[in-house]
């Protein structure tokens, strides 16, 4: 089930399928505004820019996920709240955004060089 901003569920479905997820049963007619009456079926994950996520890697604090954009990312956040993983955080941009950053790609120990 897809839930998107109305008038963009077309292009909701097609960045899925770029990345896998090509089986949508089908999507929530007014996205989000169909649930402000049901607020406890929604669930967030905090997400973090990649310069805080490196000093949460440093403190080796929080169980983050990231992929190559923040897409997929989001989705295995979602599945990780679902089955009661908590907290789960996402680095906002993915690793992109993390290169971008300029931070380093190997193991925490080279993020205080």
């Amino acid at each position: 089930m897809l839930i998107a901003d109305p008038g963009r569920e077309y292009e909701a479905a097609l960045r899925l399928g770029r990345i896998g997820f090509d089986h949508v049963a089908g999507y929530l007619q007014n996205g989000l505004n169909n649930l402000v009456e049901r607020p406890e079926l929604i669930a967030f994950s905090e997400r973090f820019s990649p310069q805080f996520a490196a000093e949460l890697l440093l403190a080796k604090e929080p169980p983050l996920v990231y992929c190559a954009g923040g897409y997929r990312s989001s989705i295995v956040a979602s599945l990780l709240l679902r089955r009661g993983f908590e907290p789960v955080a996402e680095i906002a941009g993915g690793i992109a955004a993390w290169e971008a950053a300029k931070l380093p790609l190997r193991g925490a120990t080279s993020l205080g060089k």
